[in-house]
C-alpha cells in the first residue's frame, strides 16, 4: 500500500507538474486550457456512456426475510434497492 501511495503522490504529481509546465511553455495558457477542457469533456462523455451501458442490470434482488420481519423494514428495503 505504501508503494502505491508513493507512486501516486510522488511520481504522479512530479510527472504531472513537469508535463504540465512543458505543455504550458509550448502551447501557452489559452491553448492549453482549451485543450484540457476538450479532453475532460470527451472523457466525461465517454465515462457517462460506458457507465450507463455497463451498469445496466437485469437481475432481480431476491429478498429473504423471516415471517416476523416488520413491514416497515420491507418498505425501507424497497426504497433502497428500488424494487
Amino acid at each position: 500500500m505504501a508503494i502505491v501511495q508513493t507512486i501516486t503522490h510522488g511520481f504522479g504529481w512530479s510527472v504531472g507538474a513537469l508535463l504540465g509546465g512543458y505543455m504550458f511553455e509550448v502551447m501557452g495558457g489559452d491553448l492549453m486550457f482549451r485543450t484540457m477542457a476538450l479532453a475532460v469533456t470527451v472523457c466525461a462523455f465517454l465515462y457517462s456512456v460506458l457507465s450507463f451501458y455497463f451498469n445496466k442490470t437485469t437481475k432481480k434482488v431476491v429478498r429473504t426475510a423471516s415471517p416476523k420481519t416488520p413491514p416497515e423494514l420491507m418498505e425501507m428495503e424497497e426504497l433502497v434497492t428500488g424494487n
